[in-house]
């Protein structure tokens, strides 16, 4: 009886493991684009004062975001369990 137990749980655990592991690699992907998107413009920031000055330099960087990154931090992607969480809630 132990050792059926203990075999059990060690594949409940390693099952929680890969879910948690495939989550976060969805979520990774998900944000890819913008992550690198945002690492772009921290390069040409740091590194503007190698662009050639124009006779009228422009005084301001404007950075520019996609509407859906106005949301908040709650809002933002929580994973997929979280999807179907509030999913359900809705009925």
């Amino acid at each position: 009886m132990f050792v059926l137990t203990t075999l059990f749980a060690q594949v409940i655990i390693l099952n929680m493991l890969i879910a948690i592991m495939g989550d976060t690699f969805d979520r990774v992907q998900e944000n890819a684009q913008v992550y690198e998107l945002a690492l772009k413009f921290s390069f040409i920031k740091d590194y503007s004062f190698l662009i050639p000055k124009a006779k009228n330099p422009p005084k301001f960087m404007f950075i520019v975001k996609p509407k859906n990154m106005e949301e908040t931090t709650e809002d933002l992607w929580n994973g997929k369990v979280h999807a179907i969480r509030k999913t359900i809630e809705k009925y």
